[in-house]
């Protein structure tokens, strides 16, 4: 598989009523699989299906009851990660992830 594609299932905070929501895409990173998004959200669910039980939703906990991680617990998470990247998290949180990666993207040196 060389992409990911995701439909949100509800309108995003910037959308608009009445606007169709749209699909985004991850592209496979070939160069290395274990870095890879798509290979990631290929082999997840396999991984965790004997703790997700009846729980649907992509991300679970680990901790029993292993239920789904919430979008505050994911904004936490982002935000720890960008402090461990060296990131100031008072300034860019996790809602504005996509802007610093992208503005770190010149820069940065995958491998």
């Amino acid at each position: 598989m060389n992409l990911a594609s995701f439909l949100p299932s509800a309108l995003a905070k910037q959308s608009r009523q009445g606007k169709p929501i749209e699909s985004f895409y991850f592209p496979a990173f070939l160069a290395n699989t274990t870095l890879c998004p798509v290979n990631t959200l290929d082999t997840y669910p396999d991984k965790t299906k004997q703790m997700r039980r009846n729980e649907n939703r992509l991300f679970i906990f680990f901790i029993k009851p292993h239920k789904a991680v919430t979008s505050s617990s994911i904004a936490r998470w982002l935000s720890a990660t960008l402090e461990k990247a060296g990131i100031d998290a008072s300034i860019f949180g996790a809602h504005s992830t996509n802007a610093v990666s992208a503005s770190l993207k010149p820069e940065a040196e995958l491998l």
